[in-house]
């Protein structure tokens, strides 16, 4: 499998690159997604990858408090 790491709090953003790197492989079953979200994010990044990548594996992990050094736009 590949690893894909991503966390982040922005949803939009972050389903357009996950997107991005679906589109942009040759076998979306061998990308295995390790996603670090906010837990209020209800699931909505690993239900686009499940929707977007056939195939692909997320693996959704709620971030309860983002670390005190975390900038948030």
């Amino acid at each position: 499998p590949l690893d894909v790491v991503m966390a982040t709090d922005r949803m939009l953003p972050a389903a357009a690159t996950l997107n991005s790197v679906c589109a942009n492989t040759d076998d979306a079953s061998r990308l295995r997604f390790h996603l670090v979200v906010p837990e209020e994010s209800g699931g909505v990044l690993p239900a686009a990858v499940r929707d977007a990548c056939g195939g692909a594996c997320p693996r959704p992990a709620a971030a309860r408090a983002w670390p005190a050094g975390a900038r948030r736009a």
